[in-house]
């Protein structure tokens, strides 16, 4: 049997140093592993947030244009309306600016990191106070801008498009024409008579509830746009210099999207 009496003091402490030190660095390796697991998905969240970023911009942009066709239609339309002129001498142009009218489209950035960020809790990952009021902004901006697009789109087939064929004018015959081009442009008319409906106020009046739409669609794409903005430039800092590698669209999503066309089709 032993004699532990014999061992001195220091060789106990000793001990007990190295089974402190041990522990101490185990759950140091622990919290190192942790930290950089941590830092990782962290840094693949904001890298997915930079791609989808991208690809609503490019999405905003597409939207853009198709706002201004339809106000540009709209308001060309009540120009005409309200000229005096005879209405048989727009007959091309009314062809060109009620098609116009038709085009909508919902703009539906991708979501899915930010759902599945909140599903599996990495949300809480982001600790950038900024960059989470930003996201909340922006997807609160996008909803009313979804609202307003959906108005529209709501609007061509509960009224615009019955009204024409109530008043006997065959919508899938109307044909886009350009509406820069001159009236004498030579394109053969389609001859649906739409022009016919240019002292409409009836219908004067559907043409200026859809520029009211579009022109109140146009200031939430801009608000969305202030948001989207504001995000990327907290990605650009939080990421550095990997954020012109991460900031891209998606591939497949904006044709996919934007593939529904008119309204009226």
């Amino acid at each position: 049997m032993s004699d532990h009496s014999s061992r001195p003091l220091s060789a106990y402490l000793k001990e007990a140093v190295v089974i402190v030190v041990s522990i101490l660095l185990a759950f140091g390796v622990d919290a190192w592993w942790d930290g950089r697991d941590q830092a990782e998905r962290r840094d693949a969240l904001l890298a997915a947030l930079a791609a989808d970023l991208a690809t609503s911009e490019q999405l905003l942009d597409a939207g853009s244009a198709l706002h201004t066709d339809v106000l540009e239609a709209a308001a060309r339309w009540l120009r005409l309306a309200r000229s005096g002129d005879d209405p048989a001498t727009h007959a091309l142009v009314a062809d060109s600016l009620v098609s116009g009218m038709q085009w909508a489209i919902v703009t539906r950035p991708p979501d899915e990191t930010v759902r599945a960020a909140l599903e599996n809790g990495d949300l809480s990952l982001l600790e950038n106070p900024e960059l989470l009021a930003a996201l909340a902004g922006w997807q609160s901006a996008i909803r009313y801008l979804n609202d307003t697009e959906t108005a529209g789109v709501d609007q061509w087939y509960t009224d615009f498009s019955p009204y024409l064929r109530r008043q006997g004018l065959p919508v899938a015959d109307l044909v886009w024409h350009d509406q820069y081009l001159p009236e004498e442009y030579p394109i053969e008319p389609r001859h649906t008579e739409v022009y016919r409906l240019l002292p409409d106020t009836e219908w004067e009046s559907l043409v200026q509830a859809r520029w009211y739409i579009y022109e109140d669609a146009r200031f939430l794409e801009n608000l969305a746009r202030t948001e989207l903005e504001l995000i990327r430039n907290i990605l650009r800092e939080e990421l550095g210099p990997a954020f012109e590698a991460s900031y891209r669209p998606r591939s497949g999503w904006f044709a996919e999207v934007v593939a529904d066309g008119p309204a009226g089709h």
